[in-house]
């Protein structure tokens, strides 16, 4: 298993990667997801700002 720089259950990630959550909400809501460092914090907020996304379904 390899190392990361931040933690994410289950699939908390996907919140963040389609802005409904910044990381700073996540890391209330979930008590598991945890950067490593400041650099990482930083980082994964200017990566991933929170924003209203539109998701469609496929078929």
């Amino acid at each position: 298993m390899e190392e990361g720089d931040a933690r994410f259950p289950d699939l908390t990630f996907l919140q963040l990667l389609f802005g409904f959550r910044s990381f700073e909400e996540l890391m209330v809501a979930f008590v598991d997801c945890y950067p490593s460092d400041n650099t990482t914090r930083v980082l994964l907020r200017v990566l991933f700002p929170k924003r209203p996304s539109h998701v469609i379904p496929l078929g």
